[in-house]
């Protein structure tokens, strides 16, 4: 929404590859290695390195068609966003799993049988 709010729209399709991309596989590595408390914690650290990988690469991937070489400038602008984003939920992750709805939920979704 920031994209198409910001008159970004030429971003809005990427962002919504990438971040869908990024929602896609960090949920299976939650779903396959979150079996307790601990992988549980791990693999949201996983989700950080992934989305910062996958922001800095995808988008980067992206521009590079759009703007050539200097697609490059952004790459350190969103690796700082992504290792930001990765340190406040490493820091956040114990209070709201603390939370016994949120508990119950991801409890949930990495029992379920894989189909």
């Amino acid at each position: 929404m920031a994209d198409l709010i910001g008159g970004y729209f030429v971003y809005v399709p990427i962002t919504f590859v990438i971040k869908g991309l990024i929602a896609l596989c960090t949920g299976l590595i939650f779903r396959a290695i979150g079996k307790n408390s601990k992988t549980r914690y791990i693999s949201v650290l996983l989700g950080g390195v992934i989305d910062i990988v996958f922001v800095a690469g995808g988008y980067f991937i992206c521009e590079y068609f759009m703007y050539g070489k200097g697609a490059a400038a952004s790459i350190p602008a969103n690796i700082i966003q992504g290792v930001g984003g990765l340190i406040i939920s490493a820091v956040l992750y114990p209070a709201l799993i603390a939370i016994p709805y949120v508990r119950q939920q991801s409890l949930i979704f990495t029992s379920k049988k894989q189909e």
